[in-house]
């Protein structure tokens, strides 16, 4: 029966774990990720893993940039058209 509670107690132990890492904001993620990145040799059977850490991390960055970048508004001007000629702006 102890077996059963130590497993029971283990489970909700990695629950918890799991929701912290939810909770965890994308820069903190990052900053895991790269500590992970730090820790790993690189060789033949931790290229695959190196990589998949990698992407993960542009991912987030991708993330965190284009979440910045909005609610900037209308940026930009109107022309009124009016006469034969047409302009463009580059």
């Amino acid at each position: 029966m102890s077996k059963n509670k130590a497993l029971a107690k283990g489970k909700k132990k990695d629950a918890v774990e799991i929701a912290e890492r939810k909770k965890a904001t994308s820069s903190e993620k990052i900053k895991e990720f790269e500590a992970e990145l730090a820790k790993t040799k690189y060789n033949k059977r931790t290229q695959f893993h190196i990589g998949l850490v990698k992407a993960k991390i542009a991912k987030l960055k991708e993330k965190e940039a284009a979440r910045g970048k909005g609610g900037g508004g209308s940026e930009g001007f109107t022309v009124r058209k009016s006469g034969d000629a047409t302009v463009v702006l580059l």
